[in-house]
């Protein structure tokens, strides 16, 4: 029997980590163009899903860079 998207609680919190992956740095400038679900691993009874981080130019990589040594630094306070 197959799952309807909208009653697989796995894929939900999937699709949902990676809209936080998306938001989060789009609010500190980044954004990150090629970020999306792993369709292999988001199939029904798939126990690892993945998300894919994607692949970006090197401004957008130095920019995620600089944001993620800032947020370390805080944390560090």
């Amino acid at each position: 029997m197959i799952t309807p998207q909208s009653q697989n609680p796995l894929r939900d919190l999937v699709r949902t980590a990676r809209d936080e992956l998306d938001a989060t740095p789009r609010t500190n400038g980044v954004v990150l163009p090629s970020l999306g679900l792993a369709p292999v691993t988001t199939a029904a009874g798939c126990a690892y899903p993945l998300i894919n981080l994607g692949r970006c130019d090197l401004e957008t990589a130095a920019l995620l860079a600089e944001v993620l040594n800032r947020a370390a630094e805080r944390l560090r306070r």
